[in-house]
């Protein structure tokens, strides 16, 4: 095939002069051969913005990226004793029909503060330019954080991260970005707005006006609330204090990987660090200045931090017990770096391309993981058990001997026992064999026989599963018994899609189809601990996540049973009544930890009602997890856009003495 590269002016025009032959690989190198800065014709644009998807990063980011301005002004972006930004840019994908707010196919700036009572004039779309002007402050507030999440999501669907479109956690296509929302130290996520909202405060030490808008920790983590909430949304009717943490989690996980993402702040990070994630501080400590004005300390949260599942067993602080995760992840991000250094090989690793590798790695076990967690009621040893099966099965060999740093990191935090590290080795039917073996204790956890893959009695094409919810629904009501699904429960099917992902290597692992279903069980609230609620009714969810491979093959099942039988009729005999009766004990225990879970949140204080304005601006105090009535007089718990800041190591006097705060 024959090219003709035209540059008029800064324009680079390819004329594909054979039709039908490759256009990409033959257009690459062209591209990335011109060093100069450039922009494609409006055709060619058009061309690889549809077939994006199959560019490397390199062209996708040369070709169809905008260079977009930024105001984010965290510490760890300044460089030098006068504190100089290091970085005012960012680049974010370009897509067609952008217009004023910014405004894209899923993001939306709706720049209202709700204290003023004013909507701020939107940055202006110039499509001649391909760029937004702004013409103050407020207007380059709006492009910066739009472009940081443009580029976020894109990261996020990616096959080397979860390989699909992330639908959000709500009805409509659009978050909408509020910056400058009104005066407080807050900054969350609310579903029923449909929106991520930033305020900002006056600084104590200099009064100064400090916008949360500003800080890409804390624009990152709010943006994690709804990435989770879209690809787990029951996770906001859990109780559990731990699944709770998991979404805080999960916000400061989004925080450090869009941060390692950044090209530039990895790159120079990695070289004062000397590709050392030990003495790499950038990547360690969240939101310095909010942690600042809130907590007097530099710092919010910190993933270079001791905490363990002992030391804050009885902790119902969310945001507390999230950094026990927080941690464990940040470990192995260390250990990976490490192993990458001593690795034996013909050249040593510079320590930019340490800080690559080891971000390449720690992104697909985290996020590509996802997909393997039940639905409902996440803890984190769900979490370390999905992480250690799909490294299991990108590397099933352990080539790299990373299964056991995964297993003695996620012990050394509490969340691991030595059994359940010794059980990543053995097979799902060994389990089985000596399962109710007293003297074996590697036998005596349910959980350890999940995330591993299991074959169906009675099966149907992979192509008729994927067809609709109540095709699927067929194949869950066929194998009820063999899934640990009553026979009298309403089971629903809650999510059917497919993902295409990349490994470490950037080689394909095909389409993978992933089906998630639920019932609810009804709990009775029995004893005066329970206080206004005694006597109401609620419920537990139950479910679970099949995860098959192109050919339809079950390569994961996890589930999160009830406390009810399959049937009332003699019971089943071997294999599946040794399933039946541990999962029977594990639906159980998870009985008893909601009732003790909500117990100590409304003893703490914790659980209360929505206070909200019918413009949707939520209140300045909420509790932690909000009580809703239903038509049939059963409560609903969901949990808050955030749980409140006290706990254990926090000093109330910094907080005004307030019980309830929603908060970064």
């Amino acid at each position: 095939m024959v090219h003709r590269v035209l540059c008029v002016g800064r324009v680079l025009c390819v004329d594909c002069v054979v039709p039908g032959e490759p256009f990409l690989q033959n257009l690459e190198p062209i591209i990335l051969s011109v060093r100069k800065s450039f922009s494609l014709s409006q055709k060619d644009r058009y061309r690889l913005y549809t077939r994006s998807e199959e560019l490397s990063q390199e062209l996708r980011e040369k070709a169809i990226f905008m260079r977009v301005a930024r105001t984010f002004d965290d510490p760890f972006l300044q460089s030098g004793s006068n504190k100089v930004k290091a970085q005012d840019f960012t680049l974010a994908p370009w897509e067609p029909n952008l217009t004023d707010g910014p405004t894209s196919s899923r993001f939306a700036v709706v720049d209202y503060n709700s204290d003023d009572e004013v909507l701020v004039a939107p940055a202006k779309w110039h499509e001649s330019g391909s760029d937004f002007s702004a013409e103050n402050e407020l207007q380059r507030d709006q492009v910066s954080i739009w472009a940081l999440l443009q580029r976020a999501l894109d990261t996020f669907q990616h096959g080397s991260a979860l390989g699909r479109v992330i639908p959000w956690g709500f009805e409509g296509s659009r978050l909408i970005l509020v910056p400058h929302a009104g005066y407080d130290r807050n900054a969350y996520y609310d579903r029923e707005s449909k929106s991520l909202q930033f305020y900002y405060y006056s600084n104590d030490d200099n009064g100064s006006i400090e916008y949360t808008c500003r800080s890409m920790h804390i624009v990152a983590h709010e943006f994690g609330h709804a990435i989770l909430d879209g690809i787990r949304p029951r996770l906001y009717e859990s109780v559990a204090i731990e699944s709770n943490a998991f979404h805080e989690f999960f916000g400061d996980l989004t925080a450090l990987l869009v941060c390692l993402q950044d090209r530039n702040i990895r790159q120079r990070t990695a070289i004062k660090a000397n590709g050392d994630f030990e003495s790499a501080s950038e990547f360690q400590e969240l939101a310095a200045r909010l942690g600042e004005a809130l907590l007097d300390r530099p710092y919010l949260r910190s993933f270079k931090n001791k905490s363990t599942m002992k030391k804050l067993s009885g902790s119902t602080s969310h945001h507390d017990l999230s950094e026990v995760l927080s941690g464990a992840i940040f470990d192995i991000l260390e250990k990976i770096g490490s192993k990458i250094s001593k690795r034996s090989t013909k050249r040593p690793k510079t320590p930019k391309e340490i800080f690559w590798n080891a971000t390449n790695t720690i992104r697909g076990l985290t996020l590509q993981s996802l997909d393997l967690l039940p639905p409902v009621d996440i803890s984190f040893r769900d979490y370390a058990f999905a992480i250690c099966s799909w490294h299991k099965f990108c590397n099933p060999g352990d080539s790299n001997q990373l299964l056991n740093i995964l297993g003695m990191t996620f012990k050394s935090r509490g969340i691991f026992d030595i059994q359940d590290v010794e059980s990543l080795r053995i097979s799902q039917d060994k389990l089985l064999e000596t399962h109710g073996d007293v003297t074996n204790p590697i036998a005596q956890s349910f959980e350890r026989l999940m995330y591993r893959p299991i074959r169906l009695e009675l099966n149907r094409n992979i192509e008729q599963v994927m067809e609709s919810p109540e095709s699927a629904y067929r194949l869950l009501d066929d194998n009820r018994e063999q899934l640990l699904i009553p026979l009298h429960c309403d089971l629903q099917v809650i999510d059917l899609y497919e993902t295409f992902k990349f490994n470490s290597a950037n080689e394909p692992l095909g389409t993978q189809y992933v089906l998630q279903y639920l019932w609810r069980q009804d709990v009775q609230l029995i004893g005066s601990r329970f206080a206004q609620f005694e006597a109401k009714r609620t419920v537990m969810l139950c479910g679970g996540t099949l995860v098959f491979d192109q050919v339809g093959n079950i390569l994961s099942w996890s589930a999160k049973p009830g406390s009810e039988p399959y049937s009332s009729r003699s019971g089943s005999t071997g294999r599946k009544a040794k399933f039946w009766k541990f999962a029977l004990a594990c639906g159980k225990a998870r009985r008893k930890a909601l009732l003790d879970d909500l117990a100590r949140q409304i003893a703490d204080g914790q659980v209360g009602k929505l206070i909200q304005s019918p413009l949707g601006m939520l209140g300045k105090d909420i509790p932690s997890l909000l009580a809703k009535t239903m038509p049939d007089g059963s409560i609903e718990f969901q949990r808050s856009p955030h749980g409140h800041l006290r706990s254990q190591t926090t000093n109330p006097d910094l907080l005004g003495q307030r019980t309830w705060e929603i908060s970064f």
